[in-house]
């Protein structure tokens, strides 16, 4: 988290909770390795759904409907 803290530029707390949040709800999952925890999406379709979020991110900033 320290990590990701830095490289976004907050406190490891303002990156922790909304880690534990998605993690709570199993949208990732974390694997520890060590010291390190990397985080993944739970599965398949919570891939799919970051990608279809993204993808309407984008239609949006480029005023499609």
């Amino acid at each position: 988290m320290r990590d990701l803290a830095i490289l976004v530029e907050v406190s490891e707390s303002a990156v922790s909770h909304p880690l534990r949040f998605l993690q709570d709800r199993r949208l990732v999952k974390p694997r520890r390795k060590g010291n390190i925890i990397y985080y993944t999406v739970d599965d398949h379709h919570v891939a799919t759904l970051f990608k279809e979020a993204d993808y309407h991110i984008d239609h949006v900033r480029q005023g499609f409907p």
